[in-house]
């Protein structure tokens, strides 16, 4: 698939990457899914233990990416408008905020305004 075809145009990266996903698996997935679990059961009796650690770490996994993502949903919630507060500014000035200390401030030319006119 790397065969650089992709660099001269971004055609053929597409069409490149069409292929790949065209071919079959490997492995179907019903065969890679007992393999894994074959290889949680151990001849020694810890494949559940195996089992219920991993889908704990999963879990935690979970519980730690909702939690973050709250918090920061929160914080982005809790900004005051004192902190995004901008000075009076003309009628054809647009400000958004990326966050807390990047304001990015449009100006936008008078309706019916030539192109290049400045006044």
């Amino acid at each position: 698939m790397n065969d650089g075809s992709y660099r001269a145009s971004p055609d053929g990266f597409d069409e490149s990457l069409r292929r790949l996903a065209a071919r079959p698996f490997a492995i179907p997935a019903e065969a890679a899914a007992r393999a894994v679990l074959a290889r949680l059961d151990d001849a020694g009796g810890r494949g559940s233990l195996r089992r219920i650690a991993s889908v704990a770490a999963l879990l935690a996994l979970i519980a730690l990416g909702t939690w973050l993502g709250a918090r920061h949903t929160a914080s982005m919630r809790n900004l005051s408008a004192g902190t995004l507060a901008t000075p009076p500014l003309p009628t054809n000035v647009m400000v958004f905020w990326i966050d807390a200390h990047t304001p990015v401030y449009f100006v936008l030319s008078p309706v019916g305004s030539e192109e290049g006119e400045t006044s």
